[in-house]
């Protein structure tokens, strides 16, 4: 695929995928300790699959972080998985860190109004805090109407739609992209979040998936450039080795 490295969690029940989520998020809390330094940069998106990892992290010492948001929030969606709450819960557990917020949604509902977010200083800073982050922690969202993005956004049927058009397979960081990992533009000039241009210049871009049914994303993801390491589980992993197709 392409990657730096990718850290496959080993499922112990019989390749039950109930385990999966789980397990990925223990491998990919423990893999992103080990990066923390005093002064850390750390970016993070948003979503059950990360706030499963943040749910896992330990401290172990390491203070001083500076944790910012990658994309806006969403509109809705369980409590535990906004953007903020996890950049809130990541600077309470590593003492004396600093926390930036991105006081925006992720999608809004036209041009004109991103125009306007993004003429917001407050946003603008915290949109060049996370573009300078060390570390970015993002998930892979698939293009099923239930993922959390078309859930708990601002993104109609009409919108899932276009994106199907124009071969959409995948999103990280509330933007999408193909199968060969290029970006898909019905909803840019819609999105509050870094560039891609930007979410490619960080040193070490993680990215968390767990499930066969993200294979096909995960690929994607892969061939954007963007990410350098992938954290998935035993069971996905041969699937996107083998080439088959979701089960």
């Amino acid at each position: 695929l392409g990657l730096s490295r990718v850290i496959v969690a080993e499922l112990t029940q019989d390749h039950d995928q109930a385990a999966a989520l789980p397990a990925v998020a223990d491998a990919a809390a423990q893999f992103t300790a080990d990066q923390l330094r005093r002064g850390t940069r750390i970016g993070i998106g948003w979503g059950e699959t990360l706030a499963a990892v943040e749910q896992r992290l330990d401290a172990s010492g390491v203070e001083g972080l500076n944790v910012s948001q990658l994309a806006g929030g969403l509109a809705e969606g369980r409590p535990g998985i906004q953007g903020h709450e996890l950049v809130r819960h990541i600077a309470e557990l590593f003492p004396n860190s600093r926390a930036t917020y991105l006081h925006a949604p992720s999608i809004v509902d036209s041009p004109a109004i991103l125009d306007a977010f993004l003429a917001d200083r407050s946003v603008q800073a915290a949109l060049a805090v996370a573009a300078r982050s060390d570390i970015a922690l993002v998930g892979i969202g698939d293009m099923d109407a239930q993922a959390t993005l078309f859930r708990a956004s601002h993104v109609l049927s009409a919108d899932r739609d276009a994106l199907l058009a124009q071969g959409a397979v995948g999103s990280m960081n509330a933007r999408f992209y193909d199968a060969q990992g290029q970006p898909v533009g019905h909803l840019d000039r819609r999105t509050v979040a870094i560039s891609w241009d930007e979410l490619r210049a960080v040193p070490t871009v993680i990215a968390v998936a767990a499930g066969p049914a993200k294979c096909e994303a995960i690929r994607g993801a892969a061939r954007s450039g963007c990410v350098d390491v992938l954290v998935t589980d035993e069971l996905t992993a041969q699937r996107l080795v083998s080439g088959e197709p979701p089960a």
